[in-house]
């Protein structure tokens, strides 16, 4: 009874919550522009670096890999995404263990395509991102379940590069 109650409330809070919108821009992996300006970042997902920034340093430094691979890596996450993102309508969630916005101004949502694809979940089961949960969100063992499956199944870019090595401590 409690999980029914719970399930309608969830229900009630994301439907109130969601927004409608086309994807105009894929920036990266994990972040999208939409029809009205807006800058999303996916929640619960972390993709490789496809741009110089201090995080490609970092996780250049962390795995041992050179700069040109992760870059060459960040390119086939953003490409996944573009397929599946661009110029689609999404919605768009929010997750209300987390904040609205992330210090650089952008949405922190989650993104599901019209015929119910749940894009933050699909693009890591695929091995295009992986599970990033330095942060608290409510998809987080389902995020790491996928994670764990994807690599043991080589799925995406698990192939070519230890994402673990690349997570936040």
């Amino acid at each position: 009874m409690n999980k029914i109650l719970l399930l309608i409330i969830l229900i009630l809070t994301y439907a109130n919550a969601q927004d409608t919108i086309t994807v105009t821009k894929v920036t990266d992996g994990d972040t999208f522009v939409t029809e009205n300006g807006d800058k999303v970042r996916l929640l619960g997902i972390d993709t490789p670096e496809k741009w110089e920034s201090s995080k490609l340093d970092k996780d250049a430094n962390r795995t041992n890999k050179d700069k040109k691979t992760i870059q060459a890596l960040g390119q086939l996450s953003s490409d996944y995404a573009e397929k599946l993102l661009l110029n689609q309508k999404v919605i768009l969630y929010p997750d209300s263990t987390n904040d609205n916005k992330d210090r650089y101004g952008r949405l922190l949502r989650y993104a599901y395509l019209l015929d119910g694809t749940f894009f933050n979940l699909k693009i890591i089961q695929d091995g295009y991102a992986y599970a990033y949960l330095k942060f608290p969100i409510i998809y987080a063992e389902k995020f790491r379940e996928a994670m764990k499956e994807a690599a043991e199944n080589g799925r995406g870019l698990w192939g070519d590069i230890n994402f673990q090595e690349l997570e936040e401590k």
